[in-house]
C-alpha cells in the first residue's frame, strides 16, 4: 500500500488536515532548538507539521525537526504522556505509548506510525463510517 507520506499522496492528507496558522508564533515555544548530532530538517507534510508543532508545545522548543529524538529535546517519559495525550485527541486512533517511547522517538517515525494506524482504522469501517471518521480529522 502507498504511503501517504509520499509526494504523489501529500494532498490526500493534506486536504483533511487541519490548516496551521505559521504566521501566529506559539505561545508555548520558549527555547531555541539545542545543538543536536543532527541538523534540523523541517517537516514535508500536514501530518508531519502538526506533529513537530505538539511538540513543540509540549517540549517548549521552537523549532523541532522531524529528525529530532525525543529524549534529546529534553523529553522524558511524563512529557511522553502528555505528547501521547494531544496527539490522541489530534488524531483519533490508539497510540500505544509504549511504542511512542521506544520505536518513535522521531516526529518522522510518529508520522508513519499515525499514518499506518489511521490506514488500518479506516480499512475496517465502512463508507459511512470512514467519511465521519475523516470529518473528525478534518474539525
Amino acid at each position: 500500500m502507498p504511503s501517504l507520506l509520499t509526494d504523489e499522496r501529500n494532498q490526500t492528507f493534506d486536504s483533511i488536515a487541519h490548516p496551521q496558522d505559521t504566521e501566529v508564533k506559539d505561545l508555548y515555544s520558549q527555547y531555541s532548538r539545542p545543538k543536536l548530532g543532527n541538523s534540523y530538517v523541517a517537516p514535508t507534510n500536514e501530518l508531519e507539521q502538526r506533529i513537530a508543532h505538539i511538540w513543540q508545545e509540549v517540549l517548549g522548543i521552537e523549532q523541532v525537526g522531524i529528525y529530532d529524538n525525543f529524549f534529546d529535546l529534553g523529553g522524558d517519559s511524563l512529557i511522553a504522556t502528555q505528547l501521547a495525550s494531544r496527539l490522541q485527541v489530534n488524531f483519533p486512533v490508539e497510540l500505544p505509548l509504549r511504542e511512542l517511547l521506544l520505536q518513535a522517538l522521531t516526529v518522522a517515525k510518529q508520522a508513519e506510525m499515525i499514518e499506518a494506524f489511521m490506514i488500518e482504522k479506516i480499512a475496517e469501517l465502512s463508507e459511512e463510517e470512514a467519511e465521519a471518521f475523516l470529518n473528525t480529522i478534518q474539525g
